[in-house]
């Protein structure tokens, strides 16, 4: 009777470290797909950080000749 016990246990704790066996392998699995994404995402990120800052500068860059033109513009007319 105590062997029969012990088997049913034995299977019982089986079982169980199947079942935690399988959640380990979703798990990981679920992890691995969402480190994928977030690597696509911080991709996609990095890539309008770097847009945004060539469009400062260019922006910046613009700003800069529009305002020497109009002082070259200002400097004219004010010699004349």
């Amino acid at each position: 009777m105590k062997n029969f016990q012990h088997l049913v246990n034995y299977y019982h704790d089986l079982k169980c470290f199947r079942l935690l066996q399988q959640e380990n392998e979703d798990l990981k699995e679920s992890l691995e797909e969402h480190q994928s994404v977030l690597e696509i995402i911080m991709s996609k990120y990095r890539q309008q950080m770097l847009q945004l800052i060539r469009l400062k500068k260019q922006q910046e860059l613009s700003e800069q000749y529009y305002k020497s033109r109009i002082f070259q513009v200002k400097s004219i007319n004010h010699n004349q």
